[in-house]
Order: structure tokens, then C-alpha cells, then sequence
């Protein structure tokens, strides 16, 4: 199926459509099945707010985990999966310029959607004799983690040992930005000049010796004038100031 998102719908209409969309996707009894899902449901949360939820099929990872050394697009899955004749250049005009055959541009959208949904089910039965399917599940657990790190990102500042000024001072920082963005897509422009004085966050400005050390390190070392192996002998020696 393919919904064509045009000038035939009215306002009422396409917000009805929308709601529907994210009814059937957002629903975790119903399982999804994708052609490379890590791109399509993280771009569906960003530019659509729709979180999909409930077990996805991706045939991309599935043909993978089968045939590593295997093109994965899915011109090519549906080349071996499906009796579907070549079409996947009936839709390349459309990411070029602008589209001349909505028609045809429509039809091919639901042929990516036929041919994911039919060709999944041979590469589900060759996961299994192969016996990929418990690494396919592994990875799948992980999708949703991967999505939400995508999506909101992860905080990895404390993780890597970094000083807690530095951490403070980028929270405040990013509490800045945010709320001069708050109002994107308004007449007025944010004002943003109250954050523009120190946004590049230093590790050297903090009263910390062991750091002044390496700063001092750093600033007298001449590092075009450093072969390969003094390189590494220097490396090493910053290596050993941090106590690591």
C-alpha cells in the first residue's frame, strides 16, 4: 500500500491519515516489518513525532546476518527473494528533480512495501536454518536502544572521567541553547548574545596541575618536528602524568 501525502487530501483529512499511522505503528502488539529499519523509524520520531513500537522485522540485518558478503539494498533482495520484475529505476527520477509521474512514483512505493513484506518471509526461514535467528534477536533487542541513543543521544561526559566543572558548565550552556531555540520558526530572532562569550568549554581553564602539566607539555611540544616513535614516546610520557 502507499498513501499518496498530496493536494488530494484537506487539512482534517491528512491529520486523520497521521493519526492512523502512528495508531498502527505505535501499537507494540502489531510487529513491523522494515528495509532498514535504523533509518526509517529514527527519521519517522524526528520529522513526524511517531515513535514506533512492537518487534520489527528488518530485512536488511536478517539478508546480512545470511550473506554478509551480499549486496543488501533491497533492488537486490527483491531480485532473489521475489518473482518481482527489476523496477527500482522507476523511482531514482523522483530523488533527482522533481517528480513527472505521481502515479508511477506511488507504485513504486508500494512495491518497496510489497516486496519487503514478501521477501522477508524467505529470509525468516533461511535465519532460521542457518541459524542466525538468536543473533538476529540480539540485535533486535538492541534496536530500541539504538533508537532512543539516535534520537535524544546519550550522555557520555561522567562515563569518560571528565572534571565536573566542565560538565556543569557544558549543562548550562546547553540549557542556554535550548532555550534560545525555544521559539524556532517565529518572527523574532532568539537572542542569543548573552551565549556567545565562552561557549568553547576548556579543559586548561580549570585549577587542576595535573592538567596545567599537559597543557605545558602540549604547548612546548613542536609536533611537526616529532618523528613516528618520539610521537609515542611523548604520548606515553602525557600517558603517565594522568596517572593512567
Amino acid at each position: 500500500m502507499s498513501i499518496p501525502f498530496d493536494t488530494r487530501w484537506s487539512l482534517e483529512e491528512e491529520m486523520k491519515l497521521w493519526l492512523l499511522i502512528d495508531k498502527i505503528l505505535g501499537d507494540p502488539s502489531i510487529s513491523k516489518i522494515l528495509q532498514n529499519a535504523t533509518f526509517d523509524i529514527p527519521f519517522l520520531t524526528r520529522k513526524n513525532k511517531i515513535i514506533t513500537r512492537g518487534y520489527v522485522h528488518d530485512t536488511m540485518i536478517k539478508h546480512h546476518l545470511n550473506y554478509p558478503d551480499f549486496p543488501k539494498n533491497l533492488g537486490f533482495l527483491c531480485s532473489i527473494y521475489t518473482r518481482e520484475p527489476f523496477y527500482k529505476d522507476e523511482g531514482k527520477g523522483a530523488f533527482k528533480g522533481p517528480i513527472n509521474d505521481y502515479d508511477q512514483y506511488y507504485r513504486y512505493n508500494a512495491k518497496d512495501s510489497a516486496c519487503t513484506f514478501e521477501a522477508n518471509t524467505e529470509i525468516q526461514r533461511e535465519l532460521i536454518q542457518f541459524g542466525n535467528a538468536d543473533t538476529y534477536e540480539f540485535n533486535q533487542r538492541l534496536m530500541k536502544v539504538l533508537f532512543y541513543m539516535m534520537h535524544r543521544g546519550i550522555k557520555v561526559d561522567k562515563l569518560a572521567g571528565m572534571p565536573n566543572a566542565v560538565v556543569k558548565r557544558a549543562e548550562a550552556v546547553l540549557k542556554d541553547l535550548e532555550a534560545s531555540h525555544a521559539n524556532v520558526g517565529s518572527k523574532s530572532k532568539p537572542d542569543t548574545s548573552h551565549i556567545q562569550q565562552d561557549v568553547q568549554l576548556s579543559f586548561f581553564a580549570l585549577n587542576d596541575p595535573v592538567l596545567q602539566q599537559i597543557h605545558d607539555e602540549l604547548v612546548q611540544t613542536d609536533i611537526n618536528a616529532l618523528t613516528p616513535v618520539e610521537a609515542l614516546l611523548k604520548l606515553n610520557e602525557i600517558k603517565k602524568l594522568t596517572g593512567a
